[in-house]
């Protein structure tokens, strides 16, 4: 299966680490560390489950990939952090410079929708300046830009130690404030044709995914030690950061109005045709 190199993989180092479905398959993970990284692990149809983020599983659909998704496991994680102390809400950041991840990127496509909420005009009220996660975090601890947008758990890497840094808005609870559900970001899932051919499979998978999650949840040292162990994240930084990653299983049906919103601002497909069909849902 094809894993992110991030805290979202935990769940499936869990299943492999416990043994949870031994008799049953053998799970083997190979890690991608960029969208078009994974593009390529999914059209060459070596892998049979991926840790999706729900744009790029847009994104293979609008490729004529006959992808599904089974759950929905990453919500939110997503902070504006800032060194000002005069900054409390968006208003206050009219005239400022913000640094955000690329242009593409869920995060700034969230970004400029709060922005236009509050009435300020990306490039004439305010400049977004594009940046690495892991570069910004750098530059707010050195004191060298002022405010960002950061996921977890570099969000928590920069504030650690650096007390003139705050985390003033939650872009969760900014969605929430306007939309019936939350904020989806990454799923799982697999080639249609090898989901429908296995749904006893499937279910069982999902079951442990599950349980697996909420094991994950329970035991932030032993998560952390993970992350340091397989992922390459520093165990210390990922306990702490683990009730902020947004860490939460739902089925994919279950959430489809949630990841149809999502999808509708982050990632607008071509010809207006912005979202999956129900097809993409897998029951």
């Amino acid at each position: 299966m094809g894993l992110s190199r991030a805290p979202s993989a935990l769940p499936v180092l869990r299943l492999i680490d416990s043994g949870a479905l031994a008799g049953t398959a053998e799970l083997a993970a190979d890690l991608w560390t960029g969208p078009e990284q994974l593009i390529a692990l999914a059209q060459a149809g070596e892998h049979q489950l991926f840790s999706l983020p729900l744009t790029v599983a847009a994104r293979l659909r609008a490729r004529g990939v006959d992808i599904k998704l089974t759950n929905v496991n990453t919500w939110g994680g997503i902070a504006l952090v800032t060194a000002n102390p005069g900054i409390g809400g968006w208003a206050d950041l009219r005239g400022r410079i913000v640094h955000a991840p690329g242009s593409a990127s869920p995060p700034a496509a969230l970004l400029r929708h709060f922005l236009g909420l509050a009435g300020l005009r990306p490039g004439i009220d305010i400049e977004i300046v594009t940046a690495g996660a892991a570069e910004m975090a750098q530059l707010l601890r050195a004191g060298r830009i002022e405010t960002a947008v950061l996921l977890e758990p570099q969000t928590t890497a920069a504030l650690s130690g650096s007390p003139g840094l705050r985390r003033v808005l939650d872009f969760e609870t900014e969605w929430r404030r306007r939309e019936a559900g939350g904020l989806p970001s990454l799923g799982f899932g697999g080639p249609a044709a090898f989901l429908d051919a296995n749904p006893e499979f499937v279910r069982r998978f999902e079951e442990e995914f599950a349980r697996a999650l909420a094991w994950i949840l329970e035991h932030p040292a032993e998560a952390g030690k993970l992350a340091a162990g397989h992922l390459g994240l520093e165990a210390r930084i990922v306990e702490e950061a683990l009730p902020r990653l947004g860490l939460g299983y739902r089925r994919a049906a279950e959430a489809a109005g949630e990841v149809t919103a999502y999808l509708r601002l982050v990632a607008p497909g071509p010809e207006g045709n912005p979202v999956p069909d129900e097809a993409f849902y897998w029951r």
